[in-house]
């Protein structure tokens, strides 16, 4: 049973806190709502990982980190008016709701709005305002608004929502082409002013609204959605390659240890690896899992890399070592060149946990192939003055 309270005290400290937010009304208003109640079923153990999560119709609950920066700088103060755009799971308009007098939030999608009204009635959050519509157009009969947060991005800001910003004011939203965005707040000094500052890179999903200015031109928002719809199912589809090629690693790599008695050095190296394998396997499924994939086509896709690994492994059959290593080190080039094209799918999908799991798994991966190298040499000549000797691998 996951302790969801300890967890959100860890996502303070170790994703809010240590990262630079301070505002006390900010860290007790994370600590207060329950994310978990904001994820779809099945998806709760995921609740307080610092990531994005699918929630449907091509959107994502925002990672806790992003949402208390965005609170935090949009200066909050109880009492005040607040406008949220792309309500989304409801997440952040409840951790608006614990400090603002009132939040009035809108959703494109019927189906995102319904299911986070009925989350907030739920949890007795009786101050926030529903809307369906184009969120562009703000909500004018509810301002001015003391804050405006904008859970979207797009080419510049709606100036419907500059017109609705109270004086004194803070607006901040993510601006810029997907791969460039940056966080901007935005500041109304009087009724024709505004001063602009820089918050960071950052990357959201593209804020509806008839058309957005792209680098190849003007394109539908409606045709950018389905662009990241399907650049997120092109990132499931390998990840789940990546998966099935892990698997194929670790019955190679038992393979292999279990005839390098005579290689300690080698074979300590390939037994670690094998852990490490085991372990980027279950980061895979994870990440898999989180974005509502999962590993149940893994069969049929192993079918992909199979042949490449039996005709690793059929090396293996043998006792010649020195084929082993050179295997195992033309298996590590390909998993090298995967993580990198995995790196950058994720990186363009806008899915930072991902990006971060193959990061880390692209730095094993290397420091294998590495280690491969630098001793392929000394293998060789251990191997070929055994063989001299008649002397096995393994006995």
């Amino acid at each position: 049973m996951i302790d969801f309270s300890h967890a959100r005290e860890r996502m303070i400290l170790s994703h809010l806190s240590r990262r630079g937010i301070r505002d006390p009304n900010v860290l007790e208003a994370m600590r207060i709502v329950p994310r978990e109640a904001f994820v779809d079923p099945g998806f709760e153990e995921f609740a307080y990982e610092d990531s994005a999560l699918s929630i449907g119709h091509g959107q994502t609950i925002s990672q806790p980190f992003i949402v208390a920066l965005m609170t935090e700088r949009a200066e909050l103060q109880p009492g005040d008016t607040v406008l949220e755009i792309g309500t989304g799971s409801g997440y952040a308009a409840a951790i608006l709701s614990r400090i603002a007098a009132h939040v009035y939030t809108v959703e494109r999608h019927a189906g995102l709005a319904e299911a986070a009204e009925s989350r907030f009635t739920k949890l007795g959050f009786d101050n926030i305002s529903v809307r369906v519509g184009d969120g562009t157009t703000g909500w004018p009969e509810a301002g001015p608004f003391d804050a405006i947060l904008v859970a979207a991005g797009g080419p510049d800001v709606p100036q419907a929502l500059k017109e609705q910003l109270d004086l004194g004011g803070h607006l901040v939203i993510p601006i810029g082409p997907r791969d460039e965005q940056r966080l901007m707040k935005i500041t109304r000094v009087n009724a024709t002013t505004f001063e602009e500052q820089d918050l960071g890179g950052v990357k959201f999903v593209p804020l509806p609204h008839g058309t957005f200015r792209s680098k190849a031109g003007w394109i539908t928002s409606n045709q950018e959605e389905q662009a990241m719809h399907k650049a997120s199912e092109h990132l499931q589809a390998w990840l789940r390659d990546a998966h099935a090629m892990e698997e194929q690693a670790i019955t190679m790599l038992t393979s292999q240890s279990r005839r390098l008695e005579n290689y300690p050095e080698l074979k300590a190296r390939i037994d670690r690896h094998l852990q490490e394998t085991r372990d980027q396997a279950a980061m895979l499924k994870r990440c898999l899992e989180r974005l509502h994939g999962g590993t149940s086509a893994v069969k049929d896709i192993s079918g992909k890399i199979v042949a490449i690994g039996q005709g690793l492994s059929g090396l293996f059959v043998s006792d010649e070592v020195v084929k082993g290593s050179l295997a195992s080190y033309t298996f590590e080039h390909m998993e090298i060149a995967s993580y990198k094209i995995l790196i950058a799918a994720a990186d363009y999908a806008g899915d930072e946990e991902t990006k971060r799991v193959c990061e880390t798994i692209l730095q094993q991966e290397v420091e294998m192939a590495e280690w491969l190298d630098q001793h392929a040499a000394e293998i060789t000549r251990t191997f070929l003055e055994r063989d001299q000797r008649g002397v096995t691998a393994k006995h």
